[in-house]
């Protein structure tokens, strides 16, 4: 009788591995989602109102226009620097994930 090899498979690895700037540009949208958005959440939701200041600080921060060219007055990055952005926004509400998301994949 032969004898079965078990071994074990390797573990999986990321798909992605961030970049310095991929990884300084994720951590400073958490940042800003930590400290500007999440203290207003509650009451942005209680109220059913999104507040337009978010909005514009999501513009000067370049969060609006990701991948439009600087030229035109956009940020000049990537596509996943934009699912980076949304992503972070929305690990703390939702909707304003969704705000940055649509400007990002719709109006570009």
């Amino acid at each position: 009788m032969s004898q079965i090899s078990t071994q074990l498979a390797p573990p999986p690895q990321p798909l992605v591995a961030l970049t310095d700037d991929e990884n300084l540009f994720r951590d400073n949208v958490r940042q800003f989602a930590d400290q500007a958005l999440r203290p207003k959440v509650r009451e942005m939701d209680e109220k059913g109102v999104f507040e337009h200041e978010l909005i514009d600080q999501f513009f000067s921060l370049g969060l609006m226009g990701i991948e439009v060219p600087e030229q035109y007055g956009g940020a000049g990055g990537k596509f996943f620097e934009a699912i980076l952005a949304v992503e972070e926004i929305s690990r703390v509400d939702a909707s304003a994930g969704v705000i940055v998301d649509v400007q990002n994949t719709l109006f570009q």
